[in-house]
């Protein structure tokens, strides 16, 4: 009965440092797995091209890792404002995304890696 009583802010806290920490742990789990269609970054320019596919997970789990942390500090210092705890978590995660996709859409159009 206890977890009843929890502070909004500790439930956010908590719940934002169990996405951050699930996040390392899948971006490990896809620097090993091949294209397919449960694990990684899967778009249609990472799906068709090996070398995009595994460079795109190399990056996504190298960013994911610093987002990660970046969540976790702000689940650790932000105090008595879970909106604010949300948002950021949310902020850091969707751009983090975005410049993934952008980057590795752009590696998908070079020469070198379309041969």
């Amino acid at each position: 009965m206890e977890i009843l009583h929890m502070n909004p802010n500790s439930i956010i806290a908590i719940a934002m440092s169990v996405i951050a920490i699930l996040q390392i742990i899948l971006g490990a789990l896809s620097l090993k797995a091949e294209p397919n269609h449960l694990l990684g970054l899967r778009l249609p320019w990472t799906m068709k091209n090996k070398k995009i596919w595994r460079v795109s997970q190399r990056i996504m789990f190298v960013t994911s890792c610093t987002t990660s942390i970046g969540i976790l500090i702000v689940c650790a210092t932000v105090q008595n404002n879970p909106v604010l705890i949300l948002v950021l978590s949310m902020v850091l995660l969707l751009s983090n995304v975005i410049a993934v996709c952008v980057y590795t859409y752009s590696l998908s159009k070079k020469e070198e890696y379309n041969n």
